[in-house]
């Protein structure tokens, strides 16, 4: 699964080499973008209208805004065993823990609300963590480090023939809009 990071803070394109979804409220005004280390999407700020870059064969589409962690798993599981490759919207973390085996991407800001409440700054003179890129990027070490442990296997079966269909040419991506972390 690639986790995109959520920030708003463009500068980290040519900081950070993770995957970044960058606030398209805070590049509008620029000339010029930073040169990016890594791969990068436009946050467009609308949630509806929220995805990484669309490549040729994706196709988006929301199941919908949910705080059920356990129904959105079993929806998850089973878009998944239909072939389509997910993308989670704001997925929750304990969602991510999960069913991240069933999502081809996910994405999250929730590192910067995490941020404001740890003062101060532990890598530099702010105030707080919430603009800090060693909090984002440890905070996101231990989001993955979680997905990679899935603590509950919905449809153990599906993940098979997910997988098959995947690398057969399974080109479609749906997204799967979770609730905040």
């Amino acid at each position: 699964m690639r986790f995109w990071l959520g920030t708003h803070l463009p500068h980290w394109l040519s900081h950070v080499d993770t995957p970044l979804f960058v606030s398209r409220t805070r590049l509008q005004h620029r000339t010029t973008l930073p040169r990016a280390r890594g791969p990068w999407a436009l946050d467009s700020g609308a949630f509806s209208g929220r995805a990484p870059a669309p490549h040729r064969h994706q196709l988006p589409a929301t199941a919908g805004r949910r705080q059920a962690t356990r129904q959105i798993a079993a929806l998850v599981a089973d878009l998944a065993a239909g072939g389509l490759r997910l993308h989670g919207f704001g997925v929750k973390t304990a969602g991510l823990a999960i069913y991240a085996a069933y999502l081809h991407s996910a994405d999250s800001l929730a590192w910067s609300l995490r941020g404001r409440r740890v003062r101060p700054c532990a890598h530099g003179p702010a105030r707080s963590e919430a603009n800090c890129p060693q909090f984002a990027l440890a905070w996101r070490a231990r989001v993955l480090a979680a997905a990679a442990h899935p603590q509950l296997d919905l449809l153990a079966e599906t993940r098979g023939a997910a997988a098959d269909i995947d690398q057969h040419g399974g080109h479609q991506i749906a997204a799967v809009v979770g609730g905040a972390a």
